[in-house]
Parts: C-alpha cells; sequence; structure tokens
C-alpha cells in the first residue's frame, strides 16, 4: 500500500480498511446484467475533457480502409447483449461456482469472500489514459492492479494458459495492440496471445459508489441459464482435468434451460465502438492456429466481453464494474483458469515455452484419430511446429473459410527423437454446407486412388496426402454453435500434406514451362481418371519439387473441387432448358475465366473454364515475375479489389484487341522468348470465352473485329460467333499444341489429334 494513501485517511480523519470478520460481511445476491438501455451510472461523466487531462481518452483510431475491410469481414454477423454469466460460461467454460478463494484451502475465515479495497477503485478513477508526467498514475496501470488483487486472491487452474496473467503490451512495433493482453509474458504476439483487453478511460468521478467492495463466492444466486447438466450428460471436464466444452446431445433439450440464444444475425451491423474490438478479434485469429478468439473492453467503468469466430461476432451486455464487482471477478477467474483450448486455440495444439514466454516454433501438434494416407487409424500423429525455417500462410480473412497452412516436421508418437525428414505443412480450414464443392480430404483420397490404378505417373503431379481429420463445430465444441444454431455443422478440416515450393521460386524459363506442363497433366488427370474438377487455378496452386535433380511440378489446394458427373449434369441441363444455372464464380478472381465473371448468370463452370485460368496464370507470371528475387508483381487492371466484371473486360480486349501488350513491358528478358512463342496462339485459342460478356450487353464488336464497351444488347453479334456446345470450348489437347507440347503421350484415348485439329480451326483468326 503507498504511504501516501495511509496518510490521507489519517489527514481526513478516517480509519485505514481491514479485513473485516464473517459477521459483518454482506451477503449480496450475484448480480446479473443491467438492460440494454440502462441508463450511464451518476459517476460516469462523458463532458468535454479539461486541458489538465486531455490525455485521458487516446484510443487507437482505424485508418478508413482498416474500417471498412473489418465492416466487410463482421456486418451482419454481430450478436449483441448477451447475459455475461452464459457468455463466460459458453466461451471459457466457466462458472460463478468455480470461483474459490484461496483463502478457502487453508481454512481460513472469510474464504467465502473476495475484498476489493477501495482505494484501487479510487486509483482508477483518477487515473489518465497515458501518462502525462511523474506523479499521475496510468489508467492501463491501475486496472492492472485490480485485476492483480483479484488473481492474487482466487484459486486458479494449474492446467490453465501456462503462465497466463495480465500485462501490460510492450511489444507495439508490428500493427495495431491493445493496452494490455492476457498472456504468457512481455513478448507475446497475436499468435500467442491469450485475449485482449482494450481499456477507454473517460472521465470518472469518485462517488459514494466507490466502496471498499466484498463479494460473496460461497453461496450465489445461480442464473438460471446456468442450471446443472443434467450428470450423464456432464462431460465438461478433460479426463485429465481440463475444463473443455462439449457437444451438448440434442435429445436432453430442457424447455426451460435452452441450448442456444435467440440471436438473429442479420439485423445488426457493426457499429464504431466494435471495430477496434473486431480488428483485435480478426489479428488473432489470422495469426494463429485458432478456432475462436475473445477480448474485454473496458470503457470508463463499464466491461463488455467480445468473442469471434470465422462466422459469427458476440458481445456480451455491458456493465458496471463498480456497481457490479462480482461481474468482474467471475471474468478474471475465467480468464485466468482458461484452458488455452478455452482461449481459442485449437485442442491439437500444445504451445512451446521457451523461458518466460510461449512460441508458435516449437509447439506441438497432436492428432489422436487422424486417418492416415490409406484412411486407416494407426497411433497417433506428433507434428513439431517450424516457422522460422519456412513462413506459414493465412488466408487474412478472419470471416470465412479462415485457410490457416502451417509448416510442420513428422516425429515418431512412440519416439519423439524419430523424426520424419521430408518437410511437410498442416492445412486447416473451414468448409461450408451446400455449395457443390467436395470436402478438400475426399477430393484428394479419390484423384490418388485412381492414379494408383489407371496413371501412376500422375502421382508425382498431384499434392500427397500423409494425415487427415474431418470434424464439426458442434463435435469440436466451438462456442459460436453453442449460440447460433446454423453454425453447428460447419466442417473444419485438417489435412497434412507433403510440403512443396511456391511456383514463384522458378529460377529460369525452362523450369517455368516444365511446372506449368506437369501441373496441367495433373489436372487433366483429375478430371479423366479421379472424376475431379479442380476449378481454383492460381499461381498459389501450382508448386513443384526436386526429386535429386528431377524437377517436378504439382497441383495443390482442392478446397473448390466438384464431383466430374455434378458438373456435367448440372451443364447438360443448363444445355437443355437453355439457361445458365451457375449462381456464382469459383476460384480466385484475377485468373477466373471472362465469362465466369459475368454480373448475371454465371455459367456452370467446366473443365475450359479451368485451362483459361491456366492461360492467365501464364500471363501473369511472363508479366511480372522476377527469376533473381523470386517474387510476383500486379497487373493493376487485375486486382482482386477491382470489380470482377472490369477484370474480365480488361481481359477481353487484351484477347481481341490486342490491348495488354505493354503487361509485357517490363517482363524479365529470360520470358521473352515464351510470350513470343505463347501468347499468340493460346489469345486465339480463347477468343470464344468473351461470348457471355456479350450476352450481358457489356459490349459489342466493331467492324474491324475490335470491341468496345457498349450499352444494351447485342443479338446479331452473338449469332456470328461460334457455338457454345462441347465442340466449340477450347481443350486440354489443343492447349498443349499451342505452347508446342505434343500431348499424344499422355492424353486418354486417340481422339488427341482430332480434337485439337477441330478446336485450332474453329478459333482461328
Amino acid at each position: 500500500m503507498p504511504h501516501s494513501y495511509r496518510a490521507g485517511f489519517k489527514e481526513r480523519g478516517e480509519q485505514w480498511p481491514r479485513a473485516p470478520s464473517p459477521s459483518e460481511l454482506p451477503l449480496p445476491p450475484w448480480p446479473t446484467p443491467p438492460p440494454s438501455n440502462a441508463s450511464p451510472p451518476p459517476f460516469y461523466n462523458a463532458s468535454p475533457l479539461s486541458p489538465f487531462d486531455a490525455a485521458l481518452t487516446t484510443p487507437p483510431v482505424l485508418s478508413a480502409a482498416q474500417a471498412d475491410l473489418i465492416r466487410q469481414q463482421w456486418d451482419d454477423r454481430v450478436a449483441s447483449n448477451l447475459p455475461v454469466p452464459r457468455m463466460v460460461k459458453d466461451v471459457w467454460g466457466f462458472d460463478p461456482t468455480q470461483v474459490v478463494n484461496k483463502l478457502a484451502d487453508l481454512g481460513l475465515p472469510s474464504s467465502d469472500k473476495i475484498f476489493i479495497p477501495r482505494h484501487l477503485l479510487v486509483e482508477y478513477a483518477n487515473s489518465v489514459q497515458t501518462s502525462i508526467g511523474q506523479g499521475h498514475l496510468d489508467s492501463v496501470s491501475a486496472a492492472l492492479s485490480i485485476f492483480s488483487h483479484i488473481c492474487a486472491r482466487i484459486t486458479e487452474n494449474y492446467k490453465g494458459y501456462p503462465m497466463g496473467s495480465f500485462r501490460r503490451v510492450l511489444n507495439k512495433c508490428h500493427g495495431m495492440w491493445p493496452e494490455v493482453a492476457f498472456g504468457c509474458g512481455d513478448g507475446d504476439t497475436w499468435q500467442t496471445i491469450g485475449a485482449f483487453v482494450h481499456i477507454v478511460k473517460g472521465r470518472v468521478e469518485v462517488s459514494s459508489s466507490f466502496a471498499d467492495v466484498f463479494v460473496n463466492v460461497g453461496n450465489v444466486e445461480r442464473d438460471p441459464l446456468l442450471a446443472p447438466v443434467p450428470t450423464k450428460y456432464n462431460d465438461f471436464i478433460f479426463p485429465d482435468g481440463w475444463r473443455k466444452r462439449a457437444m451438448m446431445p440434442s435429445d436432453w433439450r430442457d424447455p426451460n434451460l435452452p441450448l442456444h440464444f435467440d440471436l438473429d444475425m442479420h439485423s445488426a451491423p457493426l457499429d464504431d465502438d466494435t471495430l477496434l474490438p473486431a480488428k483485435y478479434l480478426a489479428s488473432m485469429l489470422t495469426h494463429s492456429l485458432r478456432t475462436h478468439a475473445t477480448g474485454v473492453v473496458i470503457k470508463g467503468t463499464m466491461v463488455t466481453l467480445y468473442y469471434g469466430d470465422r462466422f459469427i461476432l458476440a458481445k456480451s451486455a455491458p456493465f458496471d464494474f463498480v456497481r457490479q464487482p462480482a461481474l468482474l471477478i467471475l471474468v478474471v477467474a475465467a480468464l485466468s483458469n482458461a484452458h488455452p483450448t478455452a482461449l481459442g486455440f485449437v485442442q491439437e495444439l500444445k504451445l512451446n515455452r521457451v523461458a518466460n514466454k510461449m512460441s508458435l516454433h516449437g509447439s506441438t501438434l497432436t492428432f489422436n484419430e487422424a486417418l492416415d494416407a490409406d484412411c486407416n487409424i494407426g497411433e497417433p500423429f506428433v507434428f513439431e511446429v517450424r516457422t522460422k525455417e519456412r513462413t506459414l500462410f493465412n488466408s487474412g480473412e478472419a470471416v470465412g473459410r479462415g485457410t490457416f497452412v502451417v509448416p510442420v516436421v513428422m516425429r515418431q508418437h512412440s519416439d519423439p527423437s524419430v523424426v520424419d525428414g521430408r518437410p511437410m505443412v498442416v492445412k486447416m480450414s473451414w468448409s461450408f454446407p451446400n455449395t457443390g464443392c467436395m470436402p478438400e480430404i475426399e477430393a484428394v483420397r479419390a484423384v490418388r486412388k485412381s492414379f494408383v490404378k489407371y496413371e501412376p505417373r500422375a502421382l508425382r503431379h498431384v499434392v500427397e496426402l500423409v494425415a487427415s481429420n474431418t470434424t464439426n463445430a458442434r463435435h469440436l465444441g466451438l462456442p459460436g454453435a453453442f449460440m447460433d444454431d446454423a453454425v453447428q455443422y460447419r466442417s473444419f478440416n485438417t489435412i497434412v500434406m507433403i510440403n512443396y515450393e511456391p511456383l514463384e521460386n522458378i529460377s529460369s524459363a525452362d523450369d517455368f514451362v516444365v511446372v506449368i506442363v506437369d501441373a496441367m497433366k495433373g489436372h487433366y488427370w483429375c478430371y479423366e481418371y479421379g472424376a475431379v474438377l479442380h476449378q481454383d487455378i492460381s499461381t498459389k496452386n501450382i508448386m513443384f519439387y526436386f526429386e535429386g535433380n528431377k524437377l517436378y511440378g504439382v497441383l495443390t489446394d482442392f478446397d473448390l473441387a466438384r464431383p466430374r458427373i455434378d458438373v456435367e449434369e448440372e451443364a447438360q441441363r443448363a444445355c437443355e432448358w437453355d439457361i445458365q444455372l451457375g449462381t456464382s464464380f469459383a476460384g480466385t478472381p484475377e485468373f477466373l475465366s471472362i465469362e465466369s465473371c459475368s454480373p448475371v448468370n454465371v455459367p456452370v463452370h467446366q473443365f475450359p473454364h479451368d485451362l483459361e485460368s491456366f492461360f492467365w496464370v501464364a500471363i501473369l507470371h511472363f508479366a511480372t515475375h522476377d527469376t533473381v528475387f523470386h517474387d510476383y508483381g500486379s497487373i493493376p487492371a487485375w486486382l482482386p479489389t477491382n470489380n470482377p466484371v472490369d477484370v474480365a473486360i480488361s481481359k477481353a480486349k487484351f484477347i481481341y484487341n490486342g490491348d495488354g501488350m505493354e503487361y509485357f513491358k517490363d517482363s524479365d528478358p529470360a520470358y521473352a522468348e515464351l510470350i513470343k512463342e505463347w501468347v499468340g496462339p493460346l489469345r486465339r485459342l480463347f477468343r470464344g470465352t468473351a461470348v457471355k460478356l456479350v450476352e450481358d450487353g457489356l459490349m459489342e464488336y466493331n467492324a474491324d473485329g475490335t470491341i468496345e464497351e457498349a450499352r444494351g444488347w447485342t443479338r446479331a453479334t452473338l449469332r456470328s460467333l461460334p457455338p457454345r456446345g462441347s465442340e466449340g470450348m477450347p481443350t486440354f489437347e489443343a492447349f498443349m499444341r499451342c505452347i508446342g507440347v505434343d500431348p499424344s503421350d499422355f492424353v486418354v484415348g486417340s481422339h488427341a489429334g482430332s480434337s485439337s485439329d477441330s478446336s485450332d480451326s474453329e478459333y482461328e483468326m
């Protein structure tokens, strides 16, 4: 206790607070959250600040671009005013009965109560947002004093987050950070932070509400939603004592105890106060192996809890921690006792402890029931994360599939000293039901199984699977599945694959030819033998590896793959009914075929559309790849932020008018010969792909054969163009001949010559 505070009490004739006896302690009931329309407490003053305390409120500010990006991801996915006790229970697996005073372990008096002295509340009220000189306590230090006081008096779970505590964030050099983090050390990053605590300290005036606080933790009144789960389903405990949310069976539902909140996820856009917490949640989700992220916002004396996963963002009803201190103790105790899984880390992850901090590098991932390459369950798979040797990949978007790829090495479960020398990656992502796409695991297994039987050469050109596991949000115990029924059956997929080199690491034009031809062969064989259409050809999904001195190209990332039979049946129905059944494009916008970018009546994505994507991969590679620094530039007209229709118009002008040849003015000289040999024939091959854009009235042909943007319909032009049946679409054989490769060695059947000849003549300019 600071001497100045004790002296101040004596000067005012007041007695220094002491720990009261049990008979003196009040027994308040466990508080409930205030209604959402409750007025601010009388001691919170939102009036303008005086010059003396101008530093009271200096929260971080998002740029307009950052705010727009966050809104694009979270708008209409926000649930508000969730009851605090229920949110704590569903997210962190903690309820009021688990708050235990350390004195109880010693059998000492007052063991059923936790004491928060008045002077800590006064310190917070008199603090400023940022330090303005000696003698002025900042709000972060004052808030941390309250947290530390509570933590020192509660029993913490030894299986909680290792070395977890509330700490001031010191390392803010990498982007925007909260003021406080629940973590293990000063070196925490977004990869290892347990939860964020954002503090916005407005003016708080001391009033009679600031008194010594005694909270009864031995005989609380429980919220109705926290009624005990029936004994036979009480599986909220790990076998070794770790707390864990568990799947709730659908047949136990008590009409008086709803399993899920009644949420309207489409009625709450993202408000300004939620932007910064949403940014912190997004940073946590996109930098580590997480299923969800959590945090706390303190604004004045009002506290709001935040939760975010790949589908929803939820926030609690705000509560006043001075008037409802029991809820603050509940939140602090819940975080202090939370296991890493409850904090959002995937349950297979065990973070690596290095000195006084945690690190993703060196952490282990243990899969007890994963399937091996032959679809069998054997001994557990153990992988060690290696982020220092190789970079990890994340999709950069908090909402959606949330693809995260981390480099690993495999260790033998029975003898961890035995290491598999092959570089591998663990890929984790969510998939959505009713998209028509195959699960990636199923697609890869199907094509590799067919290759073993029909074309063993193809095994070299499609990603090799090591292990896999699939579950859903409900079985995973994702808190969002307790909040929204629509989240329950989203699939969470884990795939362990051999790691390959990205296409950008190619060092010569000759190597590029080998890699892209191999990838195209793999793609063709997947369609012919595996009956799977890839649908997402891009520079990210074409990779390579060396076997000795031999270079091989390989096709990866089957997230959007579809069964061939579904594609062909859908295309047949569209042809018979003379309509287009597609509703949206599939693939990476930069590399989509021209007609796939139509704003309406999107055509059924078929094999020729993937062929055209290979063409656009080659164009981008020739125009922007650097063989020395091994990176890509960009074509401004193709940026992902552009309207897909504008991208399609740019590509169509490149094909028909010759516009865009300036793309190659700064290209690497190593590709000059390929540009000369490939671009002309491939432009002729794909010139019919703008027909769909013409049909939608976006373009029209001039008399000299060029095109320009136009308004209105151009049916006369349509009648003069080649038919769009299967016989009029580019073929794999034709593509191979355009780039000077003889397809006869790897084309299925003996129709290579006739198909390519027909296609070449039909599209001859």
